[in-house]
């Protein structure tokens, strides 16, 4: 995979947004203000090819399911894309975690670029790195327990209902086994793996140093995306272990929350 071009591909976008030219919602990067915003989006890329990746396959075993249990009714309408029950979760599985463990090693390097005192990040990038393996898991879990719940109910629909084609069901699962949810969930993901790598970051050094004032800053992408949540956070504080309003400890608020907290040290504020 080329990330370099993935590099630039982002960069332009970020460069037609900070001129205020409108670009559609599903390419519209995070905001410039944010950091390793560049890392962020690549990483993003990143987990919807391996998503996406999985779904095909999943669609696949699909269509070959229900051709082979129905023979008499074969797909009559050209499908967009191939696709699904395919036992593919390790493969799955083992790809995300590398992506989200480097994206929480970049997030824990962020932290360390923007925070003094520093501090060793030995022990941090470990319990990041386990974080990162315990969020893929989780991930890929949910994915696939949403996508079989999906498929039931339309197989059950297809079986109870002679007129409707393999085409209908692979028509009917175009979100759930879609681009659409793939990118989704890598804005979400991404949102979740730099929030709680500096999260980590931050109660280390809290712990470190206890006599440093350690906090949190709220950051919204401040367009017209930003959710009734969502805006009214921009720029709040918090300590490191306390919540925002509305009970919110770190993004995302929400699914496909594009906000983002940045720690810092209130040395000598007090």
């Amino acid at each position: 995979m080329n990330y370099q071009a993935d590099r630039l591909i982002w960069r332009s976008i970020a460069q037609l947004q900070s001129y205020g030219i409108a670009v559609p919602d599903a390419i519209k990067a995070r905001d410039p203000r944010e950091p390793h915003l560049e890392e962020k989006m690549i990483f993003e890329t990143r987990i919807i090819r391996a998503i996406s990746k999985h779904f095909r396959q999943q669609r696949k075993e699909v269509i070959s399911y229900l051709e082979t249990a129905y023979p008499g009714r074969k797909v009559d309408i050209a499908l967009p894309y191939d696709l699904l029950l395919y036992d593919g979760s390790e493969d799955a599985l083992a790809e995300l975690i590398r992506i989200f463990t480097a994206a929480a090693n970049d997030g824990v390097l962020m932290f360390s670029e923007l925070v003094r005192p520093a501090i060793d990040l030995t022990g941090v990038n470990a319990e990041a790195a386990r974080i990162a393996a315990t969020e893929a898991g989780r991930l890929v879990e949910q994915l696939d327990e949403t996508t079989t719940k999906a498929l039931r109910k339309t197989l059950t629909q297809f079986v109870e209902n002679p007129g409707m084609t393999v085409g209908d069901v692979i028509g009917s699962l175009k979100y759930t086994l879609g681009p659409d949810r793939a990118l989704t969930v890598a804005v979400t993901e991404i949102t979740n793996v730099y929030a709680k790598a500096t999260q980590i970051a931050g109660e280390e050094l809290a712990h470190l140093h206890p006599g440093v004032p350690v906090v949190k800053i709220w950051y919204t992408n401040r367009d017209d995306r930003v959710c009734p949540v969502c805006g009214p956070l921009e720029g709040k504080e918090v300590g490191i272990n306390e919540y925002f309003d509305g009970n919110i400890y770190n993004p995302p608020a929400h699914t496909r929350c594009r906000c983002w907290t940045q720690t810092t040290t209130r040395i000598g504020d007090e």
